[in-house]
């Protein structure tokens, strides 16, 4: 291969790597608009960007006095309600949000 053959073919690939990066920066100015999912503890309603969250999450975003409070997962129909610890995920749904309580903690021994 001679000299002009390699210059040829590096131009070649100069090109291909200018057209990936093109794609790629062109890929950051029409990214998808952030999705949304609501989510209500004791009746106010929050919102995500994540689908999954934890109950440290929901709990960081309380008002301080009941971040230290029982967290619980209102079930559907018969279902039971569920403590949700701080490490426990939970998948929020765009568009049945789901509905959480607090409740404070119980306070063994007090007169």
């Amino acid at each position: 291969m001679n000299t002009e053959e390699k210059h040829h073919q590096q131009g070649q690939e100069g090109h291909r790597d200018e057209h990936r990066h093109h794609e790629e920066h062109h890929g950051e100015h029409h990214h998808k608009p952030e999705e949304k999912y609501l989510y209500f503890v004791d009746g106010v309603e929050y919102e995500s960007h994540e689908e999954h969250i934890t109950g440290a999450i929901i709990k960081s975003k309380l008002p301080e006095a009941k971040r230290g409070y029982l967290l619980y997962l209102e079930g559907h129909g018969k279902e039971r309600d569920v403590l949700i610890n701080d490490d426990t995920s939970v998948t929020l749904e765009k568009h049945h949000p789901k509905r959480f309580y607090t409740v404070p903690p119980a306070s063994f021994g007090s007169t």
